[in-house]
């Protein structure tokens, strides 16, 4: 296997995480009143914790503007281009590590940022909202 091709899988098993998290907040509007009420729970909101940004806001108290959230309407973007940006860092030195631990390592990686992230923006003064169905 090329570096090339190692490199390439190695981003994708680290995206992998990434990309069902992503898919986990459809299944669970779809599917929650079928899944336990704890496991729906989790699938609709782990999302909102890994993917922030569009749910923290800064309140002000200047008028016509009461809050505003991280990056606007570009939060979302914002959470794509810090992921692609750690993972692919990440996915250099991993990548002659075999699937499990490029997978097991990655997950470790992605609680790591989610925490620091959270901290950071706290500290910044941003209030952290959860949005329910």
């Amino acid at each position: 296997m090329t570096q090339q091709q190692a490199y390439a899988r190695a981003v994708l098993v680290a995206s992998s995480p990434l990309l069902v998290l992503t898919v986990s907040g459809g299944v669970a509007m779809f599917l929650g009143r079928l899944l336990p009420q704890p496991l729906s729970s989790l699938l609709l909101f782990l999302p909102q914790l890994v993917f922030p940004y569009s749910h923290y806001y800064y309140i002000t108290h200047e008028p016509f503007t009461r809050s505003h959230t991280v990056g606007g309407q570009y939060s979302a973007l914002y959470s794509l281009i810090e992921w692609l940006i750690i993972l692919g860092l990440a996915a250099l030195p991993l990548r002659r590590l075999p699937p499990r631990q490029i997978l097991l390592i990655t997950v470790a990686v992605i609680l790591v940022v989610t925490t620091a992230t959270h901290v950071v923006l706290s500290l910044l003064g941003y209030k952290f909202e959860l949005l329910a169905l």
